[in-house]
């Protein structure tokens, strides 16, 4: 795997072969302020293209240590810098938050871009195995 982008929040990497992504978030999203949260989410985005560009079919997201709740009014903010995806065939797996309120905020903001996304094939884990095993499936 490669890594595209670390920092002290998130990592994002990608192994070609596999067509396969993933987005991993660290603890230290508990000290993530709202403007921190924008600029890793547009930073996300902006990688999901160059995702999708590359035939990434499959898409890993690793939130086990996101302690981040994410506000009504930032998870509706984060569907639209997602709707531009809309269109394209994928399929994204969520590891879920550890952190209760972390994890509603966190299916809150994925089943909205789900409404928009109807071609988007998503599913929620609470460890990697089986989110590997069904992302393969």
């Amino acid at each position: 795997m490669e890594t595209l982008f670390k920092n002290r929040f998130l990592e994002i990497m990608i192994d070609r072969e596999r067509k396969f992504a993933q987005v991993a978030y660290f603890e230290e999203t508990q000290n993530l302020t709202v403007e921190e949260y924008i600029e890793n989410t547009t930073t996300t985005a902006n990688y999901f293209k160059t995702f999708l560009n590359e035939g990434i079919d499959k898409i890993l997201f690793d939130t086990r240590n996101n302690f981040y709740p994410i506000s009504v009014d930032l998870q509706e903010w984060t569907v639209k810098q997602f709707e531009q995806f809309s269109q394209i065939n994928y399929k994204s797996a969520t590891i879920l938050s550890t952190d209760l309120i972390t994890m509603l905020s966190i299916e809150q903001a994925v089943d909205g871009f789900n409404d928009q996304n109807k071609r988007l094939n998503n599913s929620f884990f609470d460890n990697e195995e089986d989110a590997m095993e069904w992302l393969y499936s």
